[in-house]
This record gives C-alpha cells, sequence and structure tokens, in this order.
C-alpha cells in the first residue's frame, strides 16, 4: 500500500438545488511529494520537475485510482504554485508541464520568486503538495475522490512520504 502525505479540508453547506434536508459535501485535498531542480539562472525562473501525487491511498484514507489522476493530470498544468497553500501572497510560480506514466502524476513548474528560489537551491524547501476539490467521494474503507478540479500546487516543508527523496540537476 502506497501512502503519501494528505490535507483535508471539509466544507458542509446548504445546497440550493435538491431536497432542503441535503447537505453538499465539498472537500479539498492536498498530497505532498519532493521535487527536482531541473534548471535556472540568475533572472529566470528556476525550473522544478517532480511527481504530484501518486495512485493508493493517503495517510488518512483517501484513496486515488489511476484514471482519477490520469484524468486530472491535465487541469493541474498551468495551476499556480504557492508556498503552503492558496493565498495570493504566496503565489510564486505556475506549472507548465505535466506527465501520466499509470502511477504517478509528473509535473514541471517554473519558480519566479528569487527568494523561493534561493531556498530551494540551498535545499531549505525540497517538497511539493496538490491541492484540488472534488465532484464527489465513495466512502468505502476509505474516500475515494472522483472529479478532482481547481487544482493547485505549493511548495512545502514536510515530506508526505518517506520513502521518496529529492534530487537536483545542477
Amino acid at each position: 500500500m502506497l501512502s503519501y502525505g494528505l490535507v483535508l479540508r471539509l466544507v458542509m453547506s446548504q445546497d440550493g438545488a435538491g431536497c432542503k434536508e441535503c447537505k453538499r459535501l465539498r472537500e479539498h485535498v492536498a498530497s505532498l511529494l519532493p521535487f527536482k531542480v531541473l534548471k535556472g539562472v540568475s533572472g529566470k525562473p528556476l525550473s522544478i520537475r517532480g511527481v504530484a501525487m501518486c495512485s493508493g491511498m493517503s495517510r488518512n484514507h483517501s484513496i486515488y485510482t489511476a484514471e482519477e489522476l490520469q484524468a486530472f493530470t491535465s487541469k493541474l498544468t498551468n495551476a499556480p504554485v504557492y508556498i503552503e497553500h492558496v493565498a495570493v501572497p504566496n503565489a510564486i510560480g505556475k506549472v507548465t508541464k505535466t506527465d501520466w506514466d499509470g502511477h504517478n502524476l509528473w509535473y514541471e513548474a517554473e519558480i519566479y520568486d528569487e527568494a523561493t528560489v534561493e531556498k530551494i537551491r540551498k535545499g531549505l524547501i525540497q517538497h511539493v503538495s496538490v491541492g484540488a476539490d472534488y465532484e464527489a467521494v465513495d466512502l468505502v474503507d476509505g474516500q475515494i475522490p472522483h472529479g478532482l478540479h481547481n487544482a493547485e500546487l505549493s511548495l512545502v516543508a514536510v515530506p508526505g512520504s518517506l520513502a521518496t527523496k529529492t534530487s537536483k540537476i545542477h
């Protein structure tokens, strides 16, 4: 069984459509994984690459199917990159490319903030986290999200998967 970090935020609200007793569940998820530096030149954005998400069960028992992550791959392209998740002042880059290899959702991103670039080069920031909302969730021996959307990628301090390592390309 695979494990990686996940941040989960639940929001319960009355849904204007449908029955009045029904509540709509909105969740935001994020996985935490390391990344690799691809290239960087002073004055230009730093390019990083790594695994954004992988199929399997997360630490909080969310189960990501290969089919769901494959469908989500293109939705991560052009997503913003933040420091420690969504806040406009924390925006520091964007995802430029994504690939699906059958198990891992890979990304490439450009980092524009010079202070963040220096922290990455010094090895102070080594991991990423994907955040997304989803349309529905199946409850089995865990949660299986469907319809992942509203993607974002964040640089984070703590890795979600202790088995993964970050390597840099100089």
